[in-house]
């Protein structure tokens, strides 16, 4: 081929690709990073299974040693964990004592696993209401509520709005100084004194080395 001919070839090939949007030169891999909300899609669905695991431990097999494993050890020297008046698992007096609070989360998770109404998440866990689905802009949603049968959000300012006071607000936010970290939030159904009831609880989640870990939780005390 006529090597100026050749060159002008070449000169409209990459002129076409730059028009298009293609790349000229094309990576090495074929992998591709996506993302959501900010999120990179492979830490998006390790949370995703992670939060599913921690709900069906929690809630269906009712495994309190399995539950806890989920929590990073840094909630137990959260002062604010389960800090809601409506909870009562944790004495203010014993909020900076860590033993005290992680014993508290085992109170705490006995309490609400046992009396839970249904044997599986589809009818234990609710999503018909509007405790959370309005609480935080639609787009820090991470996820299909209607599909998982909880909310999954990116952890922003306003999403913190579902954590009772200000000052607890800003001490979990004040811990939240990793990318990664997010917030589920459940509507519950279990019954007390023979009475179905609901309850709303929210759980914050921040990413340790490869694995999803609670630093915070707590519940929508209406």
């Amino acid at each position: 081929m006529n090597s100026k001919l050749q060159i002008s070839l070449i000169f409209l090939l990459l002129s076409f690709a730059a028009v298009n949007g293609l790349p000229q030169n094309p990576p090495s891999s074929s992998v591709k990073t996506v993302e959501t909300n900010s999120m990179k899609l492979a830490n998006l669905t390790l949370l995703e299974k992670t939060v599913n695991s921690f709900f069906e431990e929690w809630l269906v097999r009712k495994s309190n040693a399995g539950s806890l494993r989920f929590f990073s050890q840094r909630a137990f020297s959260n002062k604010e964990m389960l800090g809601e008046d409506c909870i009562g698992s944790i004495k203010r007096a014993d909020a900076a004592n860590a033993k005290a609070v992680k014993n508290g989360v085992i109170r705490f998770l006995k309490e609400f696993n046992r009396n839970v109404k249904g044997s599986n998440l589809a009818s234990i866990l609710m999503t018909d209401d509007k405790t959370f689905s309005e609480a935080a802009d639609k787009k820090w949603l991470l996820n299909v509520p209607q599909a998982d049968r909880y909310w999954l959000f990116r952890a922003s300012p306003d999403v913190l709005e579902l954590i009772e006071g200000e000052k607890r607000r800003e001490h979990v936010g004040m811990m939240l100084t990793q990318e990664d970290s997010a917030v589920s939030a459940v509507k519950i159904r279990f019954k007390i004194d023979g009475e179905l009831t609901f309850g709303g609880f929210y759980f914050v989640w921040v990413k340790e080395n490869d694995s999803w870990k609670i630093i915070h939780a707590g519940m929508a005390c209406a």
